[in-house]
């Protein structure tokens, strides 16, 4: 199944990002996609859980990171909801896991704001979401990283040409394109 289908990237700044009355900085070369964050298990996928942007970092080694005050304002979620899972070390500091679901949502092809009409992929996360402190992390959008698309066997690909993004879920395409690599 195709998540994100010629999901666009540019080279240079690209327009912002608007969510909630506010207008988000996109650097060059950063992914953008759009997610949703739900209580870890929820039986299915719940259409008023709002979605939000993240840049998929494939630099980053941890499957997802957020602020304490984007989880409350943009994923409608109380960091305290989250059962805690332990804890993540990096840079020489400590910061909690909290057990959740991050839904990533198919795109319109071809666009990176626009989403397609269908539901969202839940990808099912061992390790937890990190939740940085307000104060701690580098980035202004959380990260979703390689680690969460291995963890779910998906296919990622790049078209640095077209600067075009792909994400699918392993299928006979997927095999094939590995057995002809």
């Amino acid at each position: 199944m195709k998540i994100l289908d010629r999901l666009p990237y540019s080279i240079n700044p690209a327009p912002p990002v608007a969510l909630r009355g506010q207008s988000i900085r996109v650097k060059a070369h950063q992914i953008i996609v759009w997610v949703s964050i739900s209580v870890a298990d929820a039986s299915e996928w719940d259409a008023r859980t709002p979605a939000f942007p993240v840049i998929l970092d494939t630099g980053n080694n941890f499957t997802f990171s957020i602020f304490p005050s984007q989880l409350i304002q943009w994923a409608g979620v109380q960091p305290q909801l989250l059962r805690e899972l332990g804890r993540i070390r990096e840079g020489g500091k400590v910061y909690t896991r909290h057990e959740a679901d991050v839904w990533i949502h198919p795109n319109a092809p071809g666009h990176r704001d626009r989403r397609a009409d269908r539901e969202p992929l839940r990808l099912r996360l061992a390790r937890g979401v990190a939740v940085y402190p307000d104060t701690a992390s580098p980035s202004h959008l959380p990260l979703l990283g390689l680690q969460a698309l291995t963890e779910n066997n998906l296919h990622l690909t790049i078209d640095g040409q077209r600067r075009l993004v792909g994400l699918r879920t392993a299928d006979w395409r997927t095999t094939l394109v590995r057995w002809l690599s």
